[in-house]
This record gives C-alpha cells, structure tokens and sequence, in this order.
C-alpha cells in the first residue's frame, strides 16, 4: 500500500473513498446479513432507513435502488449509499419475487 504522500490528487479521492465503504460494508447490521443466506440470487430493492427516528410526524424508507446479483453483492453495494444509513442501524433490502403468468 502506497503512504499518503505518494498518491496524486484522483488516486487519495478513489483510496479513501474506497476506504470509507469498506468501513461502511464492515457496519452493516447482523438483522440485514442473516436475512437471506450471502448466496441467494435475485432481485433486491434496497430501502434507505427512516430519517425520522422519533415517534413522531412523517416516517418513510426511501428506495435507493433495484439492483439483480446475490444478497451479499446486494448488501455490499446498499452499505455505500448515502441515505442507507441515517441514524445508523441502516436500512433494508427486499427480495423481488415475481409471479410467472
């Protein structure tokens, strides 16, 4: 790994940004990993946490995005979103099971 100093402007941005969502991936809530076993494949909507954590006024989970892949790469990628954790118990994902008619 390079020390600080030998990186240009672009590659510090990238290294700590790359840094910060492996800290953020390291967070993510045992209730979201054991949801779904790590392999299952599907669709996931992902659901950013309520912002409004009190009792009171408007409560909602606004949704982040669709993505296809298996629960893990799922989480991964809810974990680097910016409104996925707002009080800091995270938010949820979703598996999308559609019926064939």
């Amino acid at each position: 790994m390079k020390i600080l100093q030998e990186y240009t402007t672009d590659e510090l941005e990238n290294e700590l940004l790359r840094r910060a969502n492996e800290k953020k991936k390291e967070k993510l809530p045992q209730r979201v990993r054991e949801a779904y076993p790590a392999d299952k494949y599907g669709i996931w909507q992902i659901y950013g946490e309520d912002p409004n954590a009190d009792f009171g006024g408007y409560h909602h989970e606004p949704l982040l995005g669709t993505v296809e892949g298996t629960y893990q790469q799922a989480c991964d990628f809810a974990a680097t979103l910016n409104s996925f954790y707002t009080w800091g118990t995270g938010g949820r994902l979703v598996l999308i099971e559609a019926t064939k008619l």
